[in-house]
């Protein structure tokens, strides 16, 4: 099961649209990838759920809502934090979850 913030579904429909919008998806492609995004082991956590503790740690690491609700995620779950952003992993580690934190290098 991955746990993710409940944005992260309407962000990666914008992502798609934005690839049919650009003519390098079809409508179709980007329904069907869809479908495969929405049968993924996926936990969404409420905005709710994380909005107290990510306010909290974006003042404190000078980072964003956004990013830091990833982190509030991990941590509140006790579980690993996946992500290609080296600003978040290095505040992850500031946290002492080093060891519970990696950076995943894109393409």
């Amino acid at each position: 099961m991955l746990l993710i913030p409940d944005f992260c579904l309407l962000e990666c429909t914008s992502v798609l649209l934005k690839q049919v919008q650009r003519q390098l998806l079809s409508l179709d492609e980007c329904r069907a990838l869809l479908a495969d995004l929405l049968q993924l082991p996926l936990r969404p956590a409420s905005a709710s759920e994380l909005a107290g503790a990510a306010l909290e740690q974006a003042m404190a690491l000078s980072l964003s809502v956004y990013d830091v609700s990833f982190l509030a995620l991990a941590l509140k779950h006790d579980a690993l934090l996946i992500t290609a952003d080296k600003q978040l992993a290095k505040a992850a580690a500031s946290l002492g979850c080093l060891a519970d934190a990696e950076l995943v290098q894109c393409s």
